[in-house]
């Protein structure tokens, strides 16, 4: 899992005010993994995962990701070699596109689920 991952949890929590231990009952995880994430030191994090901290924290998985720098994708300009650099740079914007929107479908998605349980 990419550090900023982590600092970007803890910093929202601090935000909040909230102690570890809360979030981590609020986010159906235990305490020291939500320690793990914060600190970078766990491997990976799946979706129901970031949702449950998205959701704890009060924000929207896409706006979680955006806070880790996980949707800025970088627009790395090449050298215009045959005449394929603008090309890049579209493909690079549409599919950053793409992603913010799936995440917020994933958001929604969530959302419908929570109201039926």
């Amino acid at each position: 899992m990419p550090k900023s991952l982590g600092r970007a949890i803890k910093s929202m929590r601090e935000q909040r005010n909230l102690q570890a231990k809360t979030l981590a009952r609020a986010a159906h995880l235990s305490q020291a993994t939500l320690t793990r994430l914060e600190k970078g030191e766990r491997e990976g994090i799946n979706l129901v995962t970031a949702c449950r901290l998205a959701q704890a924290l009060g924000v929207s998985l896409d706006e979680l990701a955006a806070k880790a720098g996980l949707l800025d994708i970088p627009n790395v300009v090449y050298a215009d070699v045959g005449g394929q650099g603008a090309q890049v740079a579209q493909a690079v914007d549409a599919a950053q596109k793409r992603l913010k929107a799936a995440l917020k479908d994933l958001d929604r998605a969530g959302a419908s689920l929570k109201k039926k349980v």
